[in-house]
């Protein structure tokens, strides 16, 4: 089971560096500042590239770990790993939308959260359907 979610966990992030690098790009290319108010300072800062890319990629991790304890404990483990991805990336965009210095800063850090769980999800949702030791036994 480890080795089918690392090689999911892999899939993942690469696909999540590989689109969020090209959403950033994107973003860059439109004059996207990527301003944002950190803990509600009055000096904007702005959102590089690397920290993009960084924190979808412990995110994508996280979710691995999570997937693999929901493979160990329960019946249905995809199933509530869908539903917990899917709560989280809707939970994440509120702090992103508040903290954005405009809506092309909001526009494209919303746009590479859900690259990220797309991601995420599609890498490890793979590997995991073909595991046949993945779930409790």
């Amino acid at each position: 089971m480890t080795g089918r979610i690392i090689q999911g966990t892999i899939l993942g992030v690469v696909l999540a560096l590989v689109f969020n690098w090209l959403a950033y790009l994107f973003g860059q290319s439109r004059g996207v500042s990527y301003l944002v108010l950190e803990g509600g300072g009055a000096d904007p800062t702005a959102v590089s590239l690397g920290m993009i890319l960084l924190a979808g990629s412990i995110s994508i991790i996280i979710g691995a770990v999570i997937l693999w304890v929901l493979g160990r404990f329960t019946d249905n483990p995809l199933t509530i790993f869908l539903w917990i991805s899917a709560i989280v990336l809707l939970v994440s965009l509120f702090p992103v939308y508040q903290a954005s210095l405009g809506m092309g800063t909001f526009a494209i850090l919303g746009i590479t959260h859900i690259i990220t769980a797309v991601a995420g999800i599609l890498g490890l949702a793979i590997f995991f359907q073909r595991c046949d030791d993945c779930v409790k036994a």
